[in-house]
């Protein structure tokens, strides 16, 4: 069943469920374009049979057919009134040179994942796609969407589970925490640098378990906060605009890494008189090379 968020804001989803062997090919796609920002990929027939165990009546070719036909189905809303709906495959193409199978992303795929700013990142779908199974990513999007970052809120069980969709399931809070509730905290954890921590919440007269205070911490963002500031210590009075610069800062470090930034401040020191940020603006002092 789909899973729409307050009134359709954001919908992603894949048309069918990758089996266990697309599963293991796409974390290694997304692991390669973290780490490489790179729109192609290129596996040696040895190294797939090692990663991935197909059946007789199967081939590497069928494999790579069959995963070709997954997409994703996507849909949000953007500064509530213009409503974007839109699918993406995973893989465009491949080819086979010498035992060596050379793949390539679509667009669309390769810009969730690489370093570039777009709507993609904004609505969180290169975190959203990493999660294992749909109570995951309904979990992560309560959270944000909620803006408890950094916060907490109360929440009860029924509205909890209606939100992972498992209404019906685990009338026990045991199994639900043990089998649902510690997995998905991990895999938040694991994914989006995000700790999740929790207190039950009873009924006085019973000790009857009814809800949870969730506390959320985003280490990631906390880290670029504490990286930008000390940037803005070695510039503050190179600079006019102290705001602008800071979130201009900020967001180059999550995109280009730390050093990126501080390479061009340097630059920028040494080519630059008076305020740095008039006259040539921040965007083209960041993006000296």
């Amino acid at each position: 069943m789909k899973k729409i968020f307050d009134k359709e804001d954001i919908f992603i989803s894949f048309n069918k469920k990758l089996s266990t062997n697309e599963n293991i090919i796409f974390k290694k796609i997304v692991k390669h374009i973290l780490l490489n920002n790179s729109q192609y990929m290129e596996f040696s027939e040895n190294e797939l049979q090692k990663l991935i165990k197909l059946d007789q009546n199967n081939n590497m070719k069928n494999f790579f057919e069959n995963f070709m036909k997954k997409k994703i189905l996507y849909s949000y809303n953007k500064l509530d009134y213009i409503k974007y709906d839109g699918v993406f495959y995973i893989i465009s193409s491949y080819r086979i040179i010498n035992n060596k199978y050379q793949i390539t992303f679509s667009e669309d795929f390769y810009k969730v994942f690489n370093k570039e700013s777009n709507d993609f990142k904004v609505y969180r779908f290169n975190l959203l796609l990493q999660f294992s199974d749909s109570t995951s990513r309904n979990f992560f999007m309560m959270l944000t969407q909620k803006n408890i970052l950094n916060n907490f809120v109360d929440i009860s069980l029924a509205e909890l589970k209606k939100t992972l969709e498992i209404e019906k399931n685990y009338s026990r809070f045991y199994d639900f925490e043990k089998y649902i509730l510690l997995p998905v905290i991990k895999e938040i954890k694991d994914i989006s640098n995000i700790e999740i921590e929790y207190e039950k919440i009873k009924v006085s007269n019973n000790r009857k378990i009814i809800g949870l205070r969730l506390y959320a911490k985003d280490k990631l963002n906390m880290q670029l906060d504490t990286q930008a500031e000390k940037m803005m210590e070695d510039i503050e009075s190179l600079i006019s605009n102290r705001n602008g610069a800071y979130e201009l800062i900020r967001k180059y470090i999550h995109t280009k890494g730390l050093d990126y930034v501080k390479k061009n401040i340097y630059y920028s020191k040494l080519h630059y008189s008076g305020k740095f940020d008039t006259g040539v603006s921040m965007k083209k002092w960041t993006q000296k090379s």
